[in-house]
């Protein structure tokens, strides 16, 4: 294979597809990182039914920092701009070579339903900086479907399951990054209640539990935000999915996925709550006294995980013991990933230690328990 070299790929797809495959690969291939698309301003035309956005590219740094040299600060990239809205995808794609372009969209301003998205589908490596008023138009989409029947002519509006967790991890990552102000994510995020796409609320959980982890060291605002999340998104939620898997039909794989992801918010979120404290309890007991039907697979870690927050020494003697008594490795990462949410310091820096120091843990999975552990607010 020494007779090739990857820019024969390049070409090769460049000659099919009657584009400049190799001058995108190239800024893409041959240079560190991924841009930031800012929308910086927008123009309505409501003769022409149109509007005309000007973008700008930048190097995105995920700390919030800036380029250090002139080199850095011109760095470009040549960026499929793929635009969706609620007609579907704009089928003239632009490519953005230089630090700013323009590109205009139909687009209806008296229609409050009308939304756009760019990089629809998420297919680029990027992120995107909205206006506030194409931001909003995008939550209030999301928010409309999730608060409306199948059989609404408001569903001709979707934001498709990719896209809205598209726009959700990059609002996050802009407020990390001290480009977009906290509560922008938080409002974004009140447009998820009633979602129900599996998909979706994996990447809700990511963000759910990382701001709650950047939170939790704040004793003002996070029993609020803890509040917000249990209440607002995760229990209305749970009561419709349940804890087991329906008795009169058979349910589908990403229901069940959708279940397990639920819980893990659970145990985070909801861990509180007297009915989730005494289900958990009741589960756990009954899978460690026998009943293996009690608990499936799915949602082990995070029943054992709010059997061990509202405990404490009994509790946590009782996780561990199951680690010996556990069928496989499987089972026992199980208990490995679940005993850091014991809220005992003493007991969270007897499982680093226990993990570490004895031959009981392999040592290949030791950091499952240093990683819950660590991963714990509690």
């Amino acid at each position: 294979y020494d007779n090739t070299e990857t820019i024969d790929l390049w070409t090769a797809w460049e000659a099919v597809s009657q584009l400049p495959v190799g001058e995108m690969m190239k800024s893409w291939t041959e240079q560190m990182g991924f841009p930031l698309v800012t929308i910086t301003k927008e123009e309505f035309d409501s003769d022409s039914k149109t509007i005309t956005l000007e973008l700008e590219q930048s190097w995105f740094l995920a700390d919030g920092s800036s380029p250090t040299t002139k080199e850095e600060e011109d760095k470009l990239w040549t960026i499929p701009i793929l635009i969706q809205t609620p007609n579907g995808p704009l089928e003239d794609m632009t490519l953005m070579r230089d630090k700013t372009a323009t590109v205009t969209i139909p687009f209806d301003d008296n229609n409050n339903k009308f939304w756009i998205k760019l990089n629809g589908g998420q297919e680029v490596p990027m992120r995107v900086q909205y206006s506030t008023t194409l931001f909003e138009r995008l939550s209030d989409a999301i928010l409309l479907q999730n608060t409306t029947t199948s059989d609404d002519d408001s569903k001709n509006y979707d934001v498709s399951p990719v896209d809205r967790v598209g726009l959700l991890q990059d609002t996050y990552a802009l407020v990390k990054a001290n480009k977009v102000e906290p509560l922008t994510l938080v409002r974004l995020l009140t447009s998820f209640q009633g979602e129900r796409d599996p998909i979706v609320w994996q990447g809700l959980s990511d963000v759910l539990k990382g701001l709650g982890h950047i939170l939790s060291e704040d004793k003002t605002l996070n029993p609020l935000y803890q509040q917000f999340v249990s209440s607002k998104l995760v229990a209305p939620l749970m009561k419709h999915i349940g804890w087991d898997a329906s008795q009169e039909e058979e349910e589908d794989h990403l229901t069940s996925i959708l279940r397990g992801t639920l819980l893990s918010l659970v145990s985070t979120f909801c861990a509180s709550d007297p009915d989730i404290q005494n289900e958990a309890k009741k589960r756990c007991e009954a899978f460690l006294a026998g009943d293996t039907t009690s608990l499936s697979s799915d949602i082990k870690v995070p029943v054992f995980q709010l059997y061990l927050r509202n405990g404490g020494d009994k509790e946590y003697d009782t996780i561990k013991k199951y680690y010996y008594n556990a069928p496989d490795n499987a089972e026992r990462k199980h208990v490995l990933n679940s005993l850091g949410c014991i809220p005992s310091s003493d007991l969270k820096k007897k499982t680093m230690e226990w993990t570490s120091f004895s031959d009981d843990v392999k040592l290949q999975d030791f950091f499952y328990a240093m990683g819950s552990v660590s991963r714990s607010d509690t």
